[in-house]
């Protein structure tokens, strides 16, 4: 047991180091203008696309939970496409801070991403 206390020690730091650069949004849609009746939420984390059901909806919005650009020069962005895969179809991309920023938009996301820019 105490022979492999070290390696987990070790895991834990590499997972956190690693982690130090990500940046985590919560993405969530919405039925009505003015961000008032939920759809569902997303958690996206840079680097990574997020595929979501394509419903049509009125309005999104987006928040930072944990995380910072590594370049203090660079923001969050939160890209949505209407095509999955996030490759093809954007269709906008804001910058996310601390506090949702409600965006109103009659649209069918399929695909969203976050990266700093």
């Amino acid at each position: 047991m105490t022979r492999s206390l070290p390696k987990t020690i070790l895991l834990a730091a590499t997972l956190a180091t690693s982690a130090l650069g990500a940046v985590q949004v919560e993405f969530n849609r919405y039925f009505e203008a003015g961000c008032t009746t939920p759809l569902g939420a997303a958690t996206v984390t840079s680097g990574f696309c997020v595929n979501v059901e394509g419903f049509p909806i009125v309005g999104w919005d987006a928040v930072v939970t944990s995380g910072a650009c590594e370049d203090s020069a660079t923001r969050p962005v939160l890209k949505v496409f209407a095509e999955p895969g996030c490759n093809t179809g954007l269709e906008s991309g804001i910058a996310v801070g601390a506090e949702p920023r409600c965006v109103e938009q009659d649209i069918t996301i399929q695909s969203v991403a976050v990266s700093c820019e």
